[in-house]
């Protein structure tokens, strides 16, 4: 059975998995790899696959932009809030 995917808002050409979302959302609200495998109850190794996967789809270089080129996807909004 495969995970449910989400579309990209933008333009429709991205598709990501539900569980790549969350680790974004989480990544975009100040936790570092191991703080969101923690909250999504994954290990650090598939946390930081799920990290990497994203960032190939959206071809970001590093984190601060995977988070900009999530948003003008629409695949999360921007954190109102930091992380305390």
């Amino acid at each position: 059975m495969s995970e449910p995917m989400v579309r990209s808002k933008l333009d429709g050409s991205v598709l990501l998995t539900k569980r790549q979302v969350e680790m974004v959302g989480l990544l975009a609200c100040g936790h570092n790899i191991r703080e969101a495998a923690v909250a999504l109850g994954l290990s650090v190794h598939t946390a930081a696959g799920h990290s990497k996967a994203v960032m190939r789809r959206l071809g970001a270089k590093n984190r601060a932009e995977l988070v900009l080129l999530a948003v003008r996807h629409g695949f999360i909004r921007v954190p109102t809030h930091p992380v305390s």
